[in-house]
């Protein structure tokens, strides 16, 4: 038995090291320059956008309750 949870507690470790430096690779790709800026043209889009919340037509006589 001692021997299965160690190549468990083994393959635990690896899976977790492996997910951390995919993490890690997401962050620093990310923060690179050229996306950064990518991600603030469309963040700044987002704020510049004139889009009112629709309003009830005049035919809709549904009320909610």
């Amino acid at each position: 038995m001692g021997n299965m949870e160690q190549v468990l507690d083994i393959i635990r470790i690896v899976v977790t090291v492996m997910t951390f430096l995919c993490f890690i690779a997401w962050i620093v790709w990310f923060l690179k320059k050229d996306n950064t800026a990518t991600y603030q043209k469309r963040a700044q889009a987002l704020l510049d956008d004139d889009d009112t919340t629709p309003t009830p037509t005049a035919g809709n006589t549904t009320t909610h309750v």
